[in-house]
């Protein structure tokens, strides 16, 4: 589940569910998420010409170190052991046919005995296991089990095949594919494309075998990757680069606690202008409240001025209404008096 490449003089490790760029001092350049759902347990990552091309959940793409882009779409179930690449050849498979992408997606053809592998294939185990230039086709057929090793003619050659076995299970490790049936086990060792199978019963001798073939391909690859390391990278001193680090962190650190000073006065300034607002806004509020409370009396007064002018000019009203009762009567009087003349003197 752990893979590294060396891409474009930098070292690209996908580890769990991110990929890690280092640069020649060894140190981290990029800390980047998958690609899709990459998962380095459940898919195929093979490197190529700088660049490297994962199959992952039926997708297959090319990253180019931070450069990661979708090339194709192939019905590949999670990607893990579906890919292949021989000879500058990128081949694919869905469990049940076989491509070759270039330029584009083509259907491919392989064949056994003049017979495509297609025709005789009749469940989905199909399935690659590669390490460098070797690669191993597994095909779940209806003459059996059936192992080739692709050439890089993309003809295949039959290694092994087994008519009444069904392989259930598969284990990789350290250039070895290991194939499990109910009765029996099949090695594959990928650097030579040889194999030796054993019964179940010899399990423990076959786990030592593996153990060995595993110790001895990681010290083969220890050995290359030494080589590799010397003749390419920059020898790195400690006790410079160290200083050199403290010195960053250092000069960060500061940065940081300026940063924070900033952001401290800054909001100290905030506050107080904050402050000086509210104090404005609650003298505001209490001269209007003065303001409504003086207005709330002067309308209260004028309430009672108009009851009192409203009262006066009743009573004004009614007196002035019984002095003309008064003279209206007088007035009668007068006329009556008058009458009462008139007729005397006619007499």
């Amino acid at each position: 589940g752990i893979m590294n490449f060396v891409i474009k003089d930098h070292v690209v490790k996908y580890i769990k569910q991110k990929m890690i760029i280092y640069n020649q001092q060894n140190e981290v350049v990029a800390e980047l998420p998958t690609v899709g759902a990459f998962n380095p347990y459940l898919c195929t990552s093979i490197p190529m010409n700088n660049k490297i091309y994962i199959m992952s959940n039926q997708i297959l793409y090319e990253a180019d170190l931070l450069n990661i882009k979708k090339l194709a779409q192939v019905d590949a179930g999670s990607g893990f052991a579906r890919m292949a690449i021989i000879n500058n050849q990128i081949i694919l498979t869905d469990e049940q046919r076989f491509f070759q992408f270039s330029n584009g997606l083509q259907n491919l053809k392989l064949y056994y005995n003049g017979i495509s592998l297609e025709q005789i294939i009749i469940s989905g185990s199909t399935g690659f296991h590669q390490l460098g230039q070797n690669v191993l086709v597994k095909c779940n057929t209806t003459q059996g089990f059936m192992f080739f090793q692709l050439k890089e003619d993309l003809s295949v050659c039959l290694l092994a095949q087994y008519q009444n076995d069904k392989f259930f299970s598969t284990e990789l490790g350290n250039g070895y594919a290991v194939f499990q049936s109910k009765t029996k086990q099949i090695l594959f060792d990928l650097t030579t494309m040889r194999y030796q199978e054993q019964q179940r019963t010899q399990v423990m001798n076959f786990e030592l075998e593996i153990k060995k073939l595993n110790q001895d391909f990681s010290e083969n690859r220890d050995r290359i990757h030494k080589q590799f390391i010397d003749k390419n990278y920059v020898p790195i001193d400690l006790n410079q680069l160290l200083p050199q680090e403290a010195q960053k962190q250092l000069v960060k650190k500061q940065e940081l606690q300026m940063q924070i000073s900033s952001v401290r006065r800054e909001m100290e300034a905030q506050n107080g202008q904050f402050q000086l607002q509210l104090t404005e806004m609650m003298q505001n509020l209490r001269d209007q409240s003065q303001l409504i409370s003086q207005q709330k009396l002067e309308i209260q007064n004028l309430k009672l001025q108009i009851e009192h002018e409203k009262s006066t000019s009743e009573n004004q009203i009614k007196n002035l209404q019984t002095q003309i009762e008064l003279n209206t009567n007088q007035v009668e009087k007068y006329k009556a008096k008058s009458e009462k003349l008139v007729l005397f003197v006619a007499d």
